[in-house]
C-alpha cells in the first residue's frame, strides 16, 4: 500500500535545447522516484502563464481549460483519488464479512 507520493511539476520546456534540438533535462520521473524511492504519482506541465491564474489571480490565457497544466491537474486529481480509494479499502475493517 502506498501512502506516499510525488507530484512532478515537469519543466521539460524551461531547459534548454542541446545543438542536435533535443531537450536536456536534468532527472526523469523515473530517476525522482528511485531517488526517494516513492512513486511519481503524475506530472503537471510547466506553464507559468497558465498557473499565474492560480497563484496571481492573472487573467486565463487563450486555451486555458485544454493547457497541459490543467490536464496534468485533471489527471493528478484523478490519480489521488484512486490512491485514497485504494488505500481506504486496504484500511477497511474487517469482521468475518459483517459490517
Amino acid at each position: 500500500m502506498s501512502r506516499l507520493g510525488v507530484l512532478l511539476v515537469d519543466e521539460e520546456r524551461r531547459w534548454p535545447a542541446a545543438p542536435t534540438g533535443a531537450r536536456v533535462r536534468p532527472y526523469t520521473a523515473r530517476h525522482i522516484a528511485k531517488a526517494l524511492q516513492i512513486p511519481v504519482v503524475s506530472s503537471a506541465d510547466w506553464e507559468p502563464e497558465a498557473a499565474e491564474v492560480y497563484s496571481h489571480g492573472a487573467r486565463k490565457p487563450r486555451k486555458f481549460e485544454s493547457s497541459g497544466l490543467l490536464r496534468g491537474y485533471r489527471a493528478s486529481a484523478a490519480a489521488i483519488q484512486s490512491i485514497l480509494g485504494a488505500n481506504q479499502a486496504a484500511l477497511a475493517p474487517t469482521n468475518g464479512g459483517h459490517a
